[in-house]
This record gives C-alpha cells, sequence and structure tokens, in this order.
C-alpha cells in the first residue's frame, strides 16, 4: 500500500529544537478524520527526530513555548499538553473544552490561545497557566484560520480569503487570494502563509507575493522563521535563503509501523 504523509504546524525558536504534526493516510483514500493517523513530532539537535504522541485522533494545530511545552488543539473537543518540558517520551495531559478546535497559538506559558467553531460560530479559549476559560464570541466571528498577536495593540486575525488587522476603532480588512493559513511578525515584516497561493508579505495595506511556489501554511518567528507546507519544514534566517527538512525523513521514521486505515 502506498502511505501519504502531510506535515504542519511547525514550532519552535528555530531548526535545532521544534515539534511539528505529521498526518499518515493510505495514499489512494487521502487523510480521514480519525481513521488516518496523525502524530507529534520532535526534531531537535542534529537533526533527530522522535515521534512522541499519536494515533488516529485529529490533531488541529500545535504551539511550542519558549520552556519547550507543547500544546495541541483537536476536532474532538480536546487540547492536548505536555507537562514536563523537554523529554522525550513525556506524559500529556488532556483538556475537554467545547467545540472543534482549528488551531492554537501563544504568547508564553500563561497566555495560550485556541480557536475554532461551535454551533455555527467562532469560539476562542485562552489558557493562564492553571486552566483553560471560554472568551465570548458572536455567532458572526470567524471561522478563524490563524491568529497572531504582536501586542495589545497589533493583531492579527487570517480567515477565509480575508487578513484582519488590529485598527484604532476596529478591523482594518486586507483582501487575500486564497485562506490564510498563517501570518506572524518577523523581522518588522507581516509574513502570511496562503497555501497554494503561496508565501507572501503585507506591505502598504496588500498583500505581496514572496514565492508563489512555496505552499506556505502555519508559521513561527520567534527566532528563525519556520513556515509549514505538506511536504517540508522550510527555515530561514534572514528571509532570502530558505532550507527544507523534507518530507523522506519522515517516512524514514515512521518505515516499520503497519500501514494506516
Amino acid at each position: 500500500m502506498k502511505i501519504g504523509y502531510r506535515l504542519s504546524d511547525a514550532s519552535g525558536i528555530d531548526r535545532n529544537d521544534l515539534h511539528f504534526l505529521v498526518q499518515r493516510f493510505n495514499g489512494r483514500q487521502e487523510f480521514r478524520p480519525n481513521v488516518s493517523e496523525m502524530h507529534i513530532v520532535r526534531l531537535h539537535a542534529n537533526a533527530k527526530l522522535h515521534s512522541l504522541y499519536g494515533g488516529t485522533g485529529w490533531f488541529t494545530g500545535l504551539w511550542q513555548s519558549e520552556a519547550k511545552r507543547v500544546y495541541v488543539s483537536t476536532a474532538d473537543s480536546q487540547i492536548l499538553m505536555q507537562t514536563r518540558a523537554g523529554v522525550r517520551e513525556a506524559p500529556w495531559k488532556v483538556e475537554k473544552l467545547k467545540g472543534v478546535f482549528t488551531g492554537i497559538w501563544g504568547l508564553d506559558d500563561r497566555f495560550v490561545l485556541a480557536w475554532g467553531i461551535r454551533k455555527g460560530g467562532g469560539i476562542m479559549a485562552r489558557f493562564d497557566g492553571r486552566k483553560w476559560h471560554s472568551m465570548k464570541s458572536s455567532k458572526d466571528d470567524g471561522p478563524f484560520t490563524s491568529v497572531f498577536v504582536a501586542d495589545e495593540n497589533e493583531i492579527y486575525v487570517g480567515g477565509h480569503k480575508v487578513l484582519l488587522k488590529s485598527a484604532a476603532k476596529g478591523w482594518d480588512s486586507i483582501k487575500a487570494p486564497s485562506q490564510i493559513y498563517g501570518v506572524v511578525k518577523w523581522k518588522d515584516h507581516v509574513w502570511v502563509g496562503a497555501g497554494k497561493s503561496g508565501l507572501m508579505r503585507l506591505g502598504a495595506g496588500k498583500l505581496i507575493t514572496v514565492d508563489p511556489a512555496m505552499q506556505a501554511e502555519r508559521m513561527d518567528g520567534r527566532g528563525e522563521l519556520l513556515i509549514s507546507t505538506p511536504d517540508a519544514i522550510v527555515v530561514t534566517s534572514d528571509g532570502k535563503d530558505f532550507k527544507r527538512l523534507k518530507l523522506k525523513a519522515i517516512q524514514n521514521l515512521y518505515k516499520d509501523r503497519p500501514a494506516p486505515g
């Protein structure tokens, strides 16, 4: 059987220690939630890969704090949290929250946001370092596909063919060619992952294409810029030279595992 793989949600400070998600599925059928597999993978010094946690669940987002704690959103009304930072086989805590969560991001271990959909409207929950709190949201909000907070006065929210930027009297709306999968402010520029529309950057109130061939999705920009694409994790330290962690390394990690359903 041909086995398909898809990478997403790389998060960390740089290429020497990061976590990301892997879909593993029957290559003839594409990914099927709760039938195909999803795994949480850690890449650290000397390009060593470790599969930390996985199964037939549906993981939708991942964020790694600077303390190397890992938070994972799911479509199954759960948030997974690694309770012992930096340990290869650490226990995972499961928090049950109402809703289908589609993404997660944080400032630190006392400010983590998860967002998604419930009863037809956008939802958001915040972790304060001890517990999760539901945040009020109207039915007109969302669904969100990405959130980035530079500071309390500069917030970006991605959605379907739109990027929203916080303004003094609400939000500025910037048209996008497709769904926004990721947004981050890095080296004084706002970078946008627009999927099949490529890697983009915000300039003069509009999105400018940087690399139309790079199927950029989720991003992290706290050190090097980490860009998730379906077949590689892309890393750059200057915005010009891009290095790729290719899919073959992931395939080798699971070569002795039975084929997924």
